[in-house]
């Protein structure tokens, strides 16, 4: 099992009194109403022929399920992880614009609980470190597949918290060379957080306060219990998860913000892209936190773009295929000192061969 760095997955009485402060803060506007129509385009969003569903063996030993997109003839490689209540078949566009420019293979995994991967729905995690471990293990299952590759991690909303929660492991150093966040969660108590992020999420908050109580006694036996519900009203289809167990709660993403974290190692590179429109997160206050988080990060806003529109809007995956070209001419630069002239033209023929596949 993996040993985080920097981390705040559990609650201990070290850290109850910021954890109780940040979820004041959390809640501070009362029950926020989410729009249904936040989900109009990635409901109407399709990839024609997704691949088929594959299985790797997760941290306990279990079979989880990712599917991988192909590229031709590249040696860029991405995992994208989806976000709260979500699958990895929100991530299908992307993945596929990306592969068929080939730009990139890109693998895009259901998290333990979620999509087609076993588990009772939003139920499935066992400890608060499972999922960290988990992705330990998948990204160890990439690496494996592409030894020679540069591979960039990418998560959107609560998945950029689980991807930061593996970054700041000591297993990070050698599976993963970059990091994409997609709107991301960047834990409990950052200033980018809306009120109950927008109306997505409802807390069960008597029930979530006395489990932390629970926990802080080693009372861990009523840890399946609901704590989070997902307004999926608007959402298509039977893929999301209509609830969250209090450990996977504590799972799914980096645990409480930790504002004197170590921040990412700079010669990671770092990409944060969000619209203006986000329901769930304040996209102004990600260049305060990033600063934070890692002050090396590339911030780009999108413009007018919700938080599930990211996933299929084409300046998400123009603006990934840019930053990518980038990361490899800087490694051909370091190679051949005489190729930056060849930057600009390697930016549009990414940009074309992106909108090709569009």
């Amino acid at each position: 099992m993996g040993s985080t760095e920097t981390s705040d997955h559990h609650v201990n009485w070290r850290s109850l009194l910021a954890y109780v402060r940040a979820l004041d803060d959390f809640t501070r506007a009362g029950g926020a109403l989410l729009n249904p129509s936040s989900f109009e385009r990635i409901n109407a969003a399709s990839v024609v022929a997704m691949p088929p569903v594959q299985t790797f063996e997760a941290s306990d030993h279990g079979a989880l399920a990712y599917r991988v997109y192909p590229a031709r003839a590249s040696r860029q490689v991405m995992v994208m992880i989806h976000g709260s209540g979500g699958f990895g078949d929100q991530m299908a566009v992307m993945a596929d614009r990306l592969a068929r420019a080939n730009v990139a293979t890109v693998y895009t995994p259901d998290i333990r609980g979620h999509g087609r991967s076993p588990g009772p729905r939003g139920h499935a995690v066992r400890h608060p470190r499972q999922l960290v471990d988990d992705l330990i293990a998948f990204m160890g299952h990439v690496r494996a597949a592409h030894p020679d590759a540069k591979i960039s991690l990418a998560g959107h909303s609560a998945g950029g918290g689980l991807a930061l929660g593996f970054a700041r492991t000591a297993e990070a150093e050698d599976l993963v060379d970059s990091y994409v966040f997609l709107a991301p969660f960047l834990g409990l108590g950052c200033a980018a957080n809306r009120p109950f992020f927008g109306g997505w999420v409802g807390l069960r908050a008597m029930t979530l306060r006395a489990l932390t109580l629970a926990n802080l006694f080693g009372v861990e036996r009523f840890n399946d219990t609901t704590v989070v519900e997902f307004d999926t009203r608007g959402a298509a289809g039977d893929a999301y998860a209509d609830s969250w167990s209090y450990n996977t709660m504590l799972a799914f993403g980096p645990g409480r913000w930790l504002p004197d974290a170590r921040p990412l190692s700079s010669d990671k590179p770092v990409l944060v892209l969000a619209g203006t429109r986000d329901e769930c997160f304040d996209a102004s206050l990600y260049a305060d936190a990033f600063a934070v988080a890692a002050p090396h990060a590339d911030i780009r806003t999108l413009g007018p773009i919700g938080h599930w529109d990211l996933l299929v809007d084409d300046q998400t995956t123009l603006q990934m295929a840019d930053w990518l070209a980038r990361q490899a001419l800087d490694d051909l630069v370091r190679l051949a000192p005489s190729a930056p002239e060849q930057r600009l033209q390697q930016q549009q023929y990414a940009a074309k061969r992106l909108r090709e596949a569009s």
